[in-house]
């Protein structure tokens, strides 16, 4: 019953957080200007219409466009598609997954949402297709030198993840 109400507790304060977090701006790119390539991609996302945003977002990179926003927003796309997919697809779009989240962390290493979206990654895709939880402790490490309380919140997700409570604020008694 305690471990229950500890893993409520914990995802709770982790959303709230997370909320918090946008409300302050934390989770958006400062409100720069939107490229029309983003506002055509978001559409089509918001209509889970992911394969027509991968072609739009994959064509606007290979022709100049190759922005972190670009990246990111073709990361959801990817991710939103894996759901839509049979399994010998979803290995192959978590490949390319991964390897646009990269490519958007070098365009800028010091990307929060770039480093976020690879500890996502990494806690969640199996081995087979390259997650790896040692990958997602060190970009999180990375976070919170920069951004201490999104990092802290990260680690929270990441403990509750792993269901290592101990590493939460509660201790058992």
């Amino acid at each position: 019953m305690v471990i229950y109400f500890k893993r409520v507790f914990v995802t709770g304060f982790i959303l709230a957080g997370l909320i918090l977090s946008s409300h302050l701006g934390l989770a958006d790119e400062n409100n720069k200007q939107i490229s029309p390539t983003i506002a055509k991609a978001r559409g089509l996302i918001s209509k889970q219409n992911y394969k027509s945003a991968i072609k739009l977002l994959s064509k606007a990179q290979k022709e100049g466009e190759d922005t972190v926003s670009v990246g990111l927003m073709l990361s959801e796309a990817y991710g939103g598609r894996i759901d839509q997919v049979g399994m010998l697809k979803k290995m192959g779009l978590a490949k390319k997954l991964r390897k646009n989240m990269e490519h958007s962390l070098e365009l800028s290493p010091d990307n929060l949402d770039a480093l976020q979206a690879l500890v996502e990654f990494h806690m969640q895709a199996p081995p087979i297709v390259g997650g790896d939880k040692k990958k997602a402790h060190t970009y999180a490490d990375k976070i919170t030198e920069k951004a201490p309380l999104r990092g802290h919140l990260l680690r929270a997700q990441i403990a509750s993840a792993e269901k290592i409570f101990s590493a939460c604020i509660f201790r058992k008694s």
